[in-house]
């Protein structure tokens, strides 16, 4: 994780927006349990791919031509069925807390958004994020990204209007 953040961006950067999902939050392996479990449930083939190499835009893809995407009944039933899930193989990723806790020791503003439940988000923060004091946690509440910011009113800008806000996303932000 630290090829994100280099010294500049530490010392220059107040506030660090981080997406849940795929970004901090290594939760492919119980997420995809529960996706094709969804499948076989609306009789479509599960998708078998190896996780760590797949490609999700080739995802999205198989999951639009087999009548399962987020536009049909399949998406409501994983995010239930994924609600329901114990998360067992969910973990922080390697390394992310020590670059948290790095941060936060220099005074950092850590910040959540994502587009899943803010509830669930929060749970999720508390859970797998003990010790991490994430001074805004944001989920589907908020249309975009821009409205999170300024709903919590947190973002903070140099004289000469340069951001100071590092934003790490996932590729699949839909903002």
């Amino acid at each position: 994780y630290y090829y994100f953040f280099n010294t500049k961006d530490i010392h220059m950067k107040r506030l660090f927006i981080f997406d849940l999902d795929g970004m901090i939050l290594d939760k492919i392996e119980d997420s995809f349990y529960c996706v094709n479990q969804v499948l076989k449930e609306f009789g479509i083939k599960p998708y078998d791919v190896d996780l760590k190499t797949m490609h999700y835009p080739t995802f999205r893809k198989y999951l639009n031509e087999n009548n399962a995407g987020k536009e049909t009944p399949v998406y409501p039933r994983y995010i239930e069925v994924y609600s329901k899930h114990p998360l067992t193989n969910t973990k922080p990723f390697d390394g992310i807390i020590d670059v948290l806790k790095e941060l936060q020791n220099k005074g950092v503003t850590l910040a959540i958004c994502s587009n899943r439940d803010e509830k669930v988000v929060k749970e999720l923060a508390k859970r797998f994020f003990d010790g991490i004091d994430f001074k805004y946690i944001s989920g589907s509440d908020y249309a975009c990204f821009g409205n999170f910011l300024y709903s919590c009113q947190c973002r903070l800008r140099y004289g000469n209007g340069r951001t100071r806000t590092a934003f790490r996303m996932s590729s699949a932000c839909e903002c």
